[in-house]
This record gives structure tokens, sequence and C-alpha cells, in this order.
């Protein structure tokens, strides 16, 4: 069934209109025009806002931007979700842009899933400039696999993906807002997601070129958890409780425990993550390794 399609490309940015024309000339490029490109600027103190008032008068494509007091991409996003005007979300950083068919290549996904209610979006590849691919991903035989976000590591979907998301489906979940820090990682939506049933269906057409720049999120995960740690203890205690692999449990509990003792008591650590008092032992001695 062909259906008629509005995408949202999301862009929460923050200080990047020295990078952002790339991904403006990309999206004026594509073969699909019917989206908007939706701007959340996260309190930038460049010229970002007269950029983009630059590019709406232009025309070439419709733009909408809102401005945001520096809160995070976590809080940006939510905001995208809640003004957003298309039928699929389709996140695209401001360091990133898009192959010359995305667009197109996800609405032909997207009318192939027959209003599937068991599927909240389509996942694709997100590559380097020279062609190559970012992470891993299942065999080229395979047309499409439907998994969750949890489970997409027994698939060897490994690595950044590009997600793209029912708008409807995605109003109905919200980061928290977390007093003094600005980040949580997107994968705890995605999740949240996942533990209500629903599934990805993961394709391997490029959609995204990326470009991990010195400032990024990507390059500075490191620092920024550790300015960060209510929001990653949020997240990680989340995946504790679905993570099934043994090991990579006990390496989210060490990562917890590192991040919560500043927080919590022993006590109160065993009995979030539901350990005794040998197992907390242990994973103290995990956690100073791999510090």
């Amino acid at each position: 069934m062909v259906l008629k399609m509005k995408i949202t490309i999301f862009t929460p940015t923050y200080n990047r209109a020295y990078i952002l024309n790339k991904l403006y000339e990309s999206l004026c490029n594509q073969k699909y025009r019917d989206f908007e490109w939706l701007i959340v600027d996260d309190g930038s103190t460049d010229n970002t806002k007269e950029l983009i008032k630059g590019y709406i008068k232009e025309k070439r494509i419709n733009i909408k931007y809102f401005y945001q007091e520096n809160s995070g991409k976590h809080i940006a996003i939510n905001n995208g979700v809640q003004n957003a005007q298309g039928d699929i979300f389709f996140i695209v950083d401001s360091d990133d842009y898009l192959c010359e068919s995305a667009l197109l290549n996800i609405k032909n996904c997207f009318d192939k899933l027959n209003n599937n209610n068991k599927i909240a979006g389509i996942g694709g590849l997100r590559i380097h400039e020279d062609g190559t691919i970012i992470g891993k991903t299942f065999s080229k035989r395979k047309q499409f696999i439907d998994s969750s976000s949890i489970d997409r590591r027994k698939y060897n979907i490994l690595g950044d993906k590009a997600e793209c998301f029912y708008t409807n489906i995605l109003k109905n979940y919200k980061f928290p807002k977390i007093e003094g820090e600005k980040f949580i990682s997107e994968a705890y939506i995605w999740n949240k997601i996942a533990q209500d049933g629903y599934l990805i269906r993961w394709y391997n057409i490029p959609f995204i070129v990326c470009e991990y720049i010195d400032d990024g999120l990507t390059k500075n995960r490191k620092k920024i958890v550790e300015n960060n740690p209510k929001g990653h203890l949020i997240y990680i205690l989340d995946l504790i409780n679905v993570e099934k692999n043994l090991f990579r449990n006990i390496a989210h509990k060490s990562s917890f425990y590192r991040y919560g003792k500043e927080y919590y008591t022993d006590n109160q650590i065993m009995n979030k993550l539901k350990i005794g008092k040998i197992q907390l032992f242990f994973i103290k001695i995990i956690s100073r390794i791999r510090r």
C-alpha cells in the first residue's frame, strides 16, 4: 500500500553554524520532497539563528526553527517530537548529512510495513564518507530483519544506526529532565519502546553519512557520562533490567556501581541491582579494573 507520508527530519544543534550547511544542502538535494526540517537550537551562542533565518528566506525546503535554553539533546528531542508535523520522525545530527536517496528509501520502506502495529519504525545504516559501514550489520542476503532495539545484537546489528520512528508512537515517550544535567542516552527511550513490545525493521540501506567531529557526543561520550552521572544511572539501571547476556549484565552493574557509589549506600545499590554482598564485592573489583 502506497501512502502519502510526511517526514520530519529533526536536528538538535548547539554552536554548529560552521557545519550545518552540509546537512542543509543534502536536504535540498533529496529526491523525496514531502518533508520538514525541524531544528531545535539548544541555546547556541554562535550565528546559528541567523544562518537558519537565511535558509528559511531561500524557501528551498520547509524549515521550522525553535530555540530553547541550553538543556541537552534529550530535551531538544522532547521538544522536537512535540512540535513535529510529520508522520515519521528522523533524527539527523548537525554534524551528519543524508545520502541522496535517503528520504525516498525511508518512504518506500515504511510503505512496505502496511500499518504493522508491532513495528515502531525502521532502521538503516550510517556510513563514513568513504562508504564504509559504521558498526556491523546482518547478512546482505536478507532483505530486512525485524528485531527490537534491545535484541538487535543477536542479529549482529551493532554500532550506530539510523532509526526512524512513527511520530505518534514517539509522542508516548519522553526523556526525563534531570536537575543540573544535560545528557541521557537516546537508547533509554529506544529501549523503553522495545520493552513495550515494539520492533524495528532493520535494513542494509545507507541513510546517513556521519562525521564524528571533535566536539561531538560520540568522541566525548566518556566525559559526557562523567559530567551527567544521574542520567547515566537512570539509563544503565533500565538496561540492566533487560540485559540477558551475563557478561554484559555484570559490566553494566559495575558501571552502575562506579557512578552510583557517590549517591547511594552499598545497601541501596544492592537493592537496586537485586544482588547480595558477595556479588557486590566482585562488582566493586570489576569496577576498579574497568576504570
